[in-house]
């Protein structure tokens, strides 16, 4: 018994010798004052401020939205989509005139007066550096939904 337990004792001394440990510092600065000195990729952002639901049921057909889209890169264009969900099919297209004093930061505020159906309304923004991004929400309208 004791041949064996001097044998452990003599292996476990061989692991704890064998490790070495070693360490390097390496330093990384990283300067966030200018974003436009950074080398990622900036995507615009898309925030939708009215409604904040995902769907919305309506049955009225009377329907608001309102969004900001920003970048850091400035706007090339802001397009809104309205399509039928059933058939997936483009109902119509809305091209957003960009100023030239607001190339960052975009508002957007529409009335849409839908009939009874399912809807998707798509907001898609490209950046001056080519990249895009895109935000749906569903509106159903529903003329039974009356309270």
């Amino acid at each position: 018994m004791k041949q064996v337990i001097f044998i452990f004792f003599i292996v476990s001394g061989f692991n704890s010798v064998a490790q070495n440990i070693s360490a390097k510092y390496n330093e990384i600065r990283i300067d966030f004052s200018d974003p436009r000195k950074d080398n990622s990729v900036s995507i615009p952002t898309i925030n939708w401020s009215i409604p904040r639901d995902t769907i919305s049921y309506l049955s009225d057909g009377k329907y608001y939205m309102a969004a900001d889209v920003k970048s850091i890169y400035g706007l090339n264009s802001v397009k809104i989509f309205l399509k039928n969900k059933k058939t997936n099919t483009l109902i119509r297209e809305f091209k957003q005139s960009i100023e030239e004093g607001s190339k960052n930061i975009y508002k957007i505020s529409r009335d849409f007066n839908l009939p009874a159906g399912e809807y998707e309304i798509e907001i898609q923004a490209e950046n001056m550096e080519g990249f895009s991004a895109k935000v749906t929400k569903l509106v159903r309208v529903d003329p039974s939904l009356k309270k």
